[in-house]
């Protein structure tokens, strides 16, 4: 009887040390994978973002006085150094810019349209993972932040987005920064700062937004 019984623990035991041993290499595979998967993304973006050349240098984002930040959303009726153009937000219209009663949509669309390096940043992840060019526009619009400053003469865009939470890059981009000429009626690509956040040290996205 206590022979049977402690066969069958034994029995029992090595039952669970093989199932734990199974579930072990299961997660590690798992995690494996998923390191892997990363590492691949994190290489593509480094690469893909290396691969678009800036149109001006010099340019830096900080949180010093000196260009006029507007929160893409709460901008109000803002009049520029001519003393004659003026860039307005609608709440569900957009936004434009404003001289001589002609009126111009000057948002999201519009770098869309008139920037390829803008167009080509913002569909990063969608090249990667192939999405339909028509289902492209729909997670940027609702994922991206886009910011807009002024210096009075010139339009400043900062563009981000982020689709995960966690330290993985797939479905992230880091902050690019682009300059509407308008008196040349051009876009500018200025630059990509990867590191912008961590050096500032926002831990949550919701900081740079209110900034």
């Amino acid at each position: 009887m206590w022979k049977d019984f402690l066969r069958r623990s034994f029995d029992g035991l090595i039952i669970m040390v093989a199932f734990g041993l199974l579930l072990y290499a299961i997660v590690g595979s798992i995690a494996c994978n998923r390191q892997r998967k990363n590492d691949m993304e994190k290489a593509y973006y480094k690469q893909y973002m290396q691969s678009i050349p800036v149109d001006e240098e010099g340019y830096e984002l900080s949180f010093e006085d000196g260009i006029l930040a507007i929160s893409y959303r709460r901008i109000e009726k803002t009049v520029l150094n001519d003393g004659e153009t003026t860039l307005e937000y609608r709440i569900n219209d957009g936004l434009y810019l404003i001289h001589n009663e002609e009126e111009k949509e000057i948002g999201f669309s519009f770098l869309l349209g008139n920037s390829e390096k803008f167009r080509k940043i913002a569909y990063l992840w969608d090249e990667y993972w192939g999405t339909p060019l028509e289902e492209r526009v729909t997670s940027l619009s609702v994922y991206g932040s886009l910011l807009v400053s002024t210096d009075g003469v010139d339009v400043y865009y900062i563009y981000k987005y982020r689709l995960t939470w966690d330290s993985s890059a797939s479905g992230n981009l880091e902050p690019t920064l682009f300059r509407y000429d308008i008196s040349e009626d051009k876009v500018y690509y200025l630059g990509h700062y990867p590191d912008f956040e961590k050096e500032q040290g926002l831990k949550d996205v919701r900081i740079f937004k209110n900034n």
